[in-house]
């Protein structure tokens, strides 16, 4: 408590409360990036969406070790939750974008998670609609081997389907091709979080 007051010397006592047996933050005198994310997740604002991707930038309390069991699941289980969140603000991201931003928004959802096979979807259907045909079907191999290699499991129904369309022609074409692409996203093994866009 000591070394809090001390470094808080300018503050004046409005970030802490301190009472016999406990220390607290005051939440309102502070700006929390975590608390900021959850905030502008939830908005169906394009601009606040994209202020809340660019909040998600690494796991939370990356280089925080702290050895208590009862930490670790507490840790564990927001780490998770925020993924998630993550991964449900870059989907609507991805909905409202078009072209290389739309690509690289859907980069990143497949780097919080490259096993989860809806993403690889949407990477691949962002880069046929930017006219990456070969980009797109190179995506579903990348998905293909991450599916095999971690599951024995081959891509499902969905996935085939948006393939064979793409084999045939009818999907995307619609815009031109993206400058300087030459081959998709490496594969990532659940890195949750990406540089900011």
């Amino acid at each position: 408590m000591v070394a809090l007051h001390k470094d808080l010397a300018n503050d004046q006592g409005r970030l802490l409360r301190a009472s016999d047996d406990k220390v607290s933050l005051d939440q309102a005198s502070v700006e929390i990036d975590v608390l900021q994310f959850r905030r502008l997740a939830v908005s169906p604002d394009k601009d606040a969406l994209r202020h809340a991707a660019t909040l998600y930038r690494g796991e939370l309390l990356a280089d925080f070790d702290v050895r208590d069991a009862a930490f670790e699941d507490w840790l564990s289980a927001e780490r998770r939750q925020l993924a998630d969140i993550a991964g449900d603000v870059l989907e609507r991201l991805c909905d409202q974008e078009t072209g290389l931003a739309r690509v690289a928004i859907a980069k990143r959802l497949v780097a919080i998670d490259a096993l989860r096979e809806s993403s690889h979807r949407i990477l691949m259907q962002a880069y046929a609609d930017a006219g990456e045909k070969g980009l797109a079907l190179r995506q579903y191999e990348v998905c293909r081997d991450a599916l095999r290699d971690e599951f024995s499991v081959p891509p499902g129904p969905e996935t085939e389907a948006l393939r064979h369309r793409l084999l045939k022609g009818s999907t995307g074409q619609t815009a031109a091709p993206i400058p300087g692409h030459t081959a998709p996203a490496a594969p990532y093994r659940r890195s949750p979080f990406y540089p900011s866009m």
